[in-house]
């Protein structure tokens, strides 16, 4: 290749390699806040409504024909016609039960205190019941177990804890009770005993981590910040409940029905049994995910359901390979929505440059991506992985949004910028200064102008090259920015010539300016073998309209020293200004370059007498 068109190559390799990074540092950014708000919990409530939505959308399972539910509804209280139900009661129902051999039976009711009557035959029944697993409250406000079943140390705890949103989504495994001793919930005990017929303990896999494997599962903790949870919300050992279904989704059979012996042995048979209460009245009720949006209360789910659903959620790990439910660990989840918003930002930008697409197909694109995210996140949720979809879809559309407004920014700066100097160009000008024009003059602002003149640069460029040409407008360019306030605007007018605006500046201001450009251009010290000085200057003409009539005075030429001359023309547009600089920053050349004069203007002939 020859060197002439590597080197082209090379040069537009550069805006094109700086045109790829800004869409990457977009996405970067737009990212990075996004795992900020996520990692303060901004999007907790709406990740937790994505996660119901997918457990109500999910195929409904088959019925678990390990576990059976006992409920006492409203029909068995209205039957029986007293709570709390009197100890034979029970009796009874756990004798029939146990006469069909369950593996375990869990007796989801408080029993802290004898009901009587049957007091004396609940007491032989427990004791001749080895697989009978009572009840505790250990958080909060404790109620104490029976207290036979803990002396024989037959007891489970059935805590629940909420979410923010007062949804049970995770289940409490083990915890500290207020004696610092480490307590077993009721699912936990019952599934115990279940896998023991299997020989399946409890290994410990990771002491630090506290990793277990039972069975074909690894049980690993829910760990603090995973899936927008805190520190406290974690405490004790918890996971994410990977719900089976609801009520209808597990074999149910009444109280009374236990006691009119209506229950096939067959339904009871080397089954885990839960009794509990299903009754409204009695307000052991909690929202689960599939309780509707907006009717909480109408689809409440009892505890007891809850707790079969954690039996399940163990047993079928344990034995089925059905999938736990697991966060992503928080590394991962901050890569997950960078992911999503630095490859939209990035694909984004790479088609608006490259392939000039359009931002309306850009945004059916970004939508069409947050739902393939979505389905995505669909799928790892069936497999048991839980990802963060709403961050990842605020970070995915964001991140089109802040492309799409920033390349309008560019195709604008590709319009208003100057290719060489990177000064704002002649139509820029032409813009700034018709819109600061009246701005100025609505607002009774005075506003100046300096033209500048490279002196001499035709012969710089006969001397010296246009390429060394180029290099020296690009010199002058900067310096003249370098010279000028923060709120002044600088554009290549023409050739060598550059302005600059100088809003709500008089001309005082405006002489100090052009006399800070014309020194901050000679003292780059570019040298100019056919100038004057030897090296390059300006020449600069001020033009400014000023409207404050108390500033009336003669007016000077001069531009050689300071002048108390203060002009005070009056011109009827922008072009007029223009045209009044361009005639001093002749004037100047005329006067010998290198500094600069202010336009004065001719003097008005006297208004004649009327007779």
């Amino acid at each position: 290749m020859p060197l002439r068109c590597r080197r082209v190559l090379q040069e537009w390799r550069k805006p094109v390699s700086i045109v790829l990074r800004a869409g990457n540092a977009i996405g970067l950014s737009v990212s990075a806040v996004i795992v900020c708000l996520a990692f303060g919990g901004m999007f907790r409530l709406l990740e937790w409504a994505v996660l119901d939505s997918f457990f109500r959308m999910r195929p409904r399972e088959p019925i678990d024909p390990r576990i059976l539910i006992v409920t006492v509804d409203e029909t068995d209280l209205t039957e029986i016609g007293r709570w709390p139900l009197p100890d034979d009661i029970f009796a009874r129902a756990v004798g029939v039960l146990q006469e069909s051999r369950p593996i375990a039976i869990g007796l989801d009711i408080y029993r802290d205190l004898p009901v009587e009557p049957g007091h004396e035959e609940w007491s032989r029944i427990v004791a001749t019941t080895p697989n009978l697993i009572g009840v505790e409250k250990i958080i909060g406000e404790p109620v104490a177990p029976p207290p036979q079943l803990a002396e024989t140390d037959r007891v489970g705890f059935v805590d629940l804890v909420l979410d923010g949103d007062g949804k049970v989504r995770r289940a409490l495994l083990s915890h500290l009770d207020r004696r610092g001793e480490l307590q077993r919930s009721l699912p936990v005990r019952l599934c115990e005993r279940y896998l023991q017929n299997f020989h399946l303990e409890l290994q410990l896999l990771d002491a630090e981590r506290q990793y277990f494997r039972w069975g074909r599962a690894t049980f690993k903790p829910l760990m603090a910040k995973a899936g927008g949870y805190t520190d406290t919300q974690t405490a004790g050992y918890q996971i994410l409940l990977n719900y089976r279904g609801t009520l209808e989704d597990f074999d149910s059979v009444s109280l009374l029905d236990v006691l009119n012996h209506h229950v096939s042995p067959d339904l009871v048979r080397d089954r885990i049994v839960l009794i509990g209460s299903t009754a409204t009245s009695l307000n052991d009720l909690f929202s689960t995910p599939y309780s509707a949006p907006f009717t909480n209360e109408a689809q409440r789910t009892s505890g007891v359901v809850i707790h079969a659903n954690i039996v399940s959620q163990i047993l079928g790990a344990a034995l089925d390979d059905r999938p736990m439910l697991q966060p992503l660990p928080q590394p991962l989840e901050w890569g997950w929505i960078l992911l999503w918003g630095w490859g939209s930002a990035s694909v984004g930008w790479h088609l608006l440059v490259q392939h000039r697409f359009a931002s309306t197909v850009l945004f059916l694109g970004a939508v069409a991506a947050t739902g393939g995210l979505a389905i995505c996140s669909y799928g790892a949720f069936l497999h048991g992985v839980w990802l963060p979809v709403v961050s990842s879809a605020t970070a995915l559309l964001a991140a089109t949004v802040a492309v799409t407004t920033y390349y309008s920014y560019y195709l604008q700066g590709l319009v208003s910028t100057d290719s060489l100097t990177q000064v704002g160009n002649r139509y820029a000008c032409d813009r700034f200064l018709e819109q600061i024009w009246h701005y100025s003059h609505e607002h009774h602002q005075p506003l100046s102008i300096v033209l500048c003149d490279v002196d001499f640069f035709k012969n710089y460029n006969d001397t010296y090259g246009h390429q060394a040409g180029d290099s020296c407008l690009q010199e002058v360019a900067r310096a003249i920015q370098r010279a000028v306030r923060q709120n002044d605007f600088v554009a290549r007018y023409g050739g060598e010539e550059f302005i600059a605006i100088l809003p709500n500046t008089k001309i005082h201001d405006a002489a100090s300016v052009a006399q800070r450009i014309c020194d901050t251009v000679k003292s780059l010290h570019l040298a100019h073998a056919r100038s004057q000085l030897g090296v390059v200057t300006l020449s600069c003409g001020i033009a400014s309209d000023e409207r404050d009539s108390s500033t009336e005075r003669d007016l000077d030429f001069s531009a050689s020293a300071p002048s108390n001359a203060v002009p005070n023309a009056r011109f009827h547009s922008s072009n007029d200004l223009i045209e009044a600089a361009d005639r001093a920053l002749y004037l100047a050349k005329a006067e010998g370059r290198n500094r600069y004069c202010i336009y004065v203007p001719p003097p008005q002939a006297p208004t004649p007498d009327i007779v």
